[in-house]
């Protein structure tokens, strides 16, 4: 339902979100992309433009810079601010989000209980790719494939 007016930031090596992004009639921005807001030597970059260092995104895993490059790509059109850019970059996120608890005898502990489904389980194990993991899992299967989840531990 997007017009030609309407902005369309859709993950450009995803094949089902490339495919609705080109079917939008909005103003197309696949990312990540040279062109556009990416990740180059450890910076957030739109284009050629330098923006801010990537440990500006406070939330742990790989997955939150990609979104970060997404939201830069959302405001761009509003801002080409570097310090106002860094500074969105700085959101704490949610409750239960991967959400930092406390270290205790030098273990860190998280809270993602929000994390529902095997996909969001696994792209909480991703988050920290060196480490040692002890995963509680509750709650019921509701057809879940939990193959993707078993690879990983």
């Amino acid at each position: 339902h997007q017009t030609e007016q309407d902005l369309t930031i859709y993950a450009a090596d995803n094949q089902y979100a490339r495919h609705i992004g080109e079917s939008s009639k909005g103003v197309k921005i696949g990312y990540p992309s040279e062109a556009t807001a990416h990740i180059r030597d450890g910076y957030f970059w739109n284009g050629e433009q330098k923006l801010c260092s990537t440990h500006a995104v406070t939330l742990v895993g790989e997955h939150n810079l990609t979104n970060a490059i997404a939201a830069i790509n959302a405001v761009w059109q509003y801002t080409q601010s570097p310090e106002a850019i860094e500074k969105g970059l700085g959101f704490k996120g949610l409750p239960h989000r991967l959400a930092y608890v406390e270290t205790v005898r030098g273990i860190r502990y998280y809270d993602d209980s929000i994390a529902t489904t095997p996909t969001s389980a696994v792209a909480a194990v991703d988050a920290f790719p060196d480490e040692h993991k002890v995963l509680i899992l509750g709650g019921s299967s509701k057809g879940s494939d939990f193959s993707q989840l078993t690879f990983k531990l």
